[in-house]
């Protein structure tokens, strides 16, 4: 389990990201309006605890919920004919973001540290 300040770090990370500043190639980084988050949602409640623990061991050895989580990401992956705004910009960059860690993190559990990955 780790604490769930990582994921408000590297919320306000993208937060940041999606208020303005360029990526290192120059190019604004774009995301598809309309992403739903309610799968996403779904699996916080299930899997992190009130105190913001993320219970990583019982996660990973459900397949469905694996598979939910990567057909959230897939969202992200779309054409980007209409791109999201504002407020909607900035809470799908942070949820892209902290849920490809969630990810990284389940590929690759038990870990002592994300940095050691």
């Amino acid at each position: 389990m780790r604490p769930w300040i990582l994921f408000v770090i590297f919320g306000l990370v993208c937060v940041g990201a999606a208020a303005g500043t360029k990526g290192q190639t120059g190019e604004n980084v774009d995301v598809l309006a309309g992403i739903n988050h309610d799968e996403y949602d779904r699996l916080l409640k299930k899997y992190v605890n009130e105190q913001g623990l993320v219970n990583y061991g019982t996660w990973k050895q459900n397949g469905a919920d694996l598979s939910a989580l990567d057909g959230y990401l897939k969202q992200f992956a779309a054409k980007i004919d209409n791109p999201a705004q504002a407020s909607e910009k900035a809470a799908s960059l942070a949820n892209a973001y902290n849920a490809f860690v969630l990810r990284w993190i389940l590929s690759n559990y038990p870990t002592e540290s994300i940095w050691q990955l």
